[in-house]
């Protein structure tokens, strides 16, 4: 009844016959609900086979879940549908990743929200069988190197940096028996360290910009300076804030290469 109402060829039909204000709107309501129900999200029993099969016959994934996906604002519970119903077609063996070429432009917003799910404090609300979905759509990724939208995504997760979550130890040993992988490595700290520094310079003069705006709108004593030094404050903070968000994949990383050793 959902697929018929918001989705599927019957309800396109019905709507385009109808005026644009009487279309059905995208719900994320509806989306919680059937991750809820039937896609068995927040519930320690797995979803019913059958449910997914229908779910993917109905082609909720294409013509819905990733319409509809913005990583900025999407739950988790879109996340994962996304994520479940891209496990579904790996096992039915249907092309897996044709829906999101529509949107390719998308695609590295959504797996940077899946990435960041495996935080220890999102991934501890996870039950046993959504961790596995997750999972499984992290190998079924890792299987589709052949795709140009999904290699660039997977391949940086497997790349020199990744090194940073082994021991300093480890590192040492891995490092003196690889020559060369030890230049690279040395090559890529000079260029985190220039980054960082780069990163550091930009927001000092970010800092100093605002600070001779603020100063220049004292001295004005305009009654409108003080709201666009303001503004100028506003946005040289929101930039720093963003430069301080966390990295989900420095968190992911270590955490996946913790969870492979101890199997």
């Amino acid at each position: 009844q959902l697929a018929a109402k918001h989705w599927s060829d019957g309800a396109r039909g019905k709507q385009q016959q109808q005026q644009q204000q009487q279309q059905q709107p995208f719900d994320p309501d509806i989306v919680q609900q059937i991750y809820g129900q039937e896609l068995g999200g927040g519930r320690d029993k797995p979803p019913l086979l059958k449910r997914v099969m229908l779910l993917e016959v109905s082609q909720y994934l294409e013509r819905y879940l990733w319409p509809h996906f913005d990583a900025a604002s999407a739950s988790d519970a879109h996340v994962m549908s996304i994520a479940v119903m891209v496990n579904e077609k790996f096992r039915e063996g249907v092309p897996p990743w044709t829906a999101f070429h529509s949107r390719q432009e998308a695609f590295p917003g959504f797996f940077s929200r899946l990435l960041a799910l495996r935080l220890p404090e999102r991934w501890s609300a996870l039950s046993q069988h959504e961790a596995t979905a997750h999972l499984l759509f992290m190998i079924n990724a890792f299987q589709s190197l052949e795709d140009d939208m999904v290699r660039p995504q997977v391949l940086r997760l497997v790349s020199l940096p990744i090194w940073h979550g082994l021991s300093h130890g480890r590192l040492q040993l891995e490092l003196a028996a690889q020559p060369a992988l030890a230049k690279r490595w040395k090559a890529l700290l000079k260029k985190e360290a220039k980054a960082a520094a780069g990163g550091s310079k930009s927001k000092k003069r970010a800092k100093v910009k605002a600070e001779a705006a603020a100063a220049a709108d004292v001295a004005a004593g305009d009654a409108a300076a003080p709201a666009a030094g303001g503004e100028g404050g506003e946005a040289a903070a929101a930039a720093a804030a963003q430069a301080e968000l966390p990295n989900a994949e420095a968190a992911f990383l270590p955490g996946m290469i913790q969870e492979f050793l101890s199997v």
